[in-house]
């Protein structure tokens, strides 16, 4: 092929079983490298770099099965680093190994999605770590995650131009999360949620200021019927899922006289599993246990010093717990109203 090449005559095209040229390479190094990448393909363009990279490989081979362990380190942008370790082969192309993201900031992400979504720079910080095992097999990736781990902290995240956030969380934290890509399976043993506030507001034309936030597009041309694969649904399992200290608020601005509401507090147990498909998609939960502490109904503007009414005032002493499951096969739920 290289003669061919010299010669400006155009390469034999491979057979589909011909073997790869046998090579070794005993040892690959990259030292304070520098990786750039840069998004021109919307009205703002964005750009991420990644530096220092070192990057390191032993005995990495065409020859069937042999594998050869590599490491990579790198700088994230704004802060954070990237530690990649395992053993990979070229024949056939796969990879097992462990991956762990420290400090990582969501608002690198923000930048790529900024045309398409409407927030302010977001807050926080990630940490996530796995164990993996990768392979391409008959030109489809198959993918396993198992043993991971998912931190988020301080998470805010706000409307351009607002100063109360419409969500914020001190911590979400996941254990033991397994990803299996070719059955299209998610585990999640353990998902906890702590301390914040989720916030919402309906406008005077009912609009939900949540469903602003995806920048509408223009309607494009329907896309293919999905394969037999791409129809196989995506199974979610939620095995444990635990909310605590976190408040909500919701200002209703459509009503004749608007009105804000607010608890200082849900607690949730529970454990769900989902089922996201070509025909929707299907939630089922069980063994649920809420609490909602410190109910309160009032009206949003500040100036407005009438009493409020006595239903108001009774429901700013509510608190509401109820416990049971969605499905129809067990009893209802039991909702207990003190005040």
């Amino acid at each position: 092929q290289l003669v061919a090449a010299a010669r400006g005559d155009a390469p034999p095209a491979p057979k589909e079983d011909e073997a790869p040229v046998r090579m070794v390479l005993k040892h690959v190094a990259l030292s304070d490298g520098k990786l750039s990448y840069v998004d021109r393909s919307g009205p703002t363009s964005a750009s991420a770099t990644l530096a220092p990279v070192d990057l390191e490989f032993d005995n990495v081979s065409t020859l069937p099965e042999r594998k050869g362990p590599y490491t990579v380190q790198a700088s994230l942008p704004g802060g954070g680093t990237l530690h990649w370790r395992g053993e990979v082969s070229l024949r056939p192309i796969a990879s097992e190994g462990a991956l762990s993201v420290t400090q990582f900031r969501p608002a690198n992400v923000w930048r790529f999605l900024q045309d398409e979504v409407r927030l302010a720079l977001p807050e926080g910080d990630v940490d996530f770590s796995t164990r993996y095992r990768f392979m391409l097999a008959g030109g489809k990736p198959q993918l396993l995650l198992y043993g991971a781990k998912l931190t988020v902290a301080g998470l805010a995240l706000r409307r351009p131009g607002d100063k109360q956030p419409l969500l914020e969380l001190q911590r979400i934290k996941l254990n033991d999360i397994a990803l299996d890509l070719q059955q299209r399976r998610l585990t999640v043993p353990v998902l906890d949620i702590d301390e914040g506030e989720i916030a919402a507001s309906i406008a005077k034309d009912g609009t939900l200021d949540w469903k602003t936030i995806i920048a509408r597009k223009a309607p494009t041309a329907a896309p293919p019927p999905p394969s037999a694969a791409d129809a196989q649904p995506w199974r979610i399992g939620l095995d444990g899922v635990r909310v605590a200290d976190v408040g909500i608020r919701v200002t209703d601005r459509s009503r004749a006289e608007p009105l804000a509401l607010t608890v200082g507090k849900v607690t949730l147990q529970a454990a769900a599993q989902l089922e996201i498909g070509a025909a929707g998609t299907r939630v089922t939960s069980n063994d649920l246990r809420l609490a909602l502490n410190g109910i309160a109904l009032a009206r949003p503007s500040a100036q407005v010093t009438r009493t409020p009414s006595s239903a108001a005032r009774a429901l700013a002493r509510t608190s509401m717990s109820a416990s049971g499951s969605s499905d129809p096969r067990t009893r209802p739920l039991s909702p207990r109203l003190t005040t």
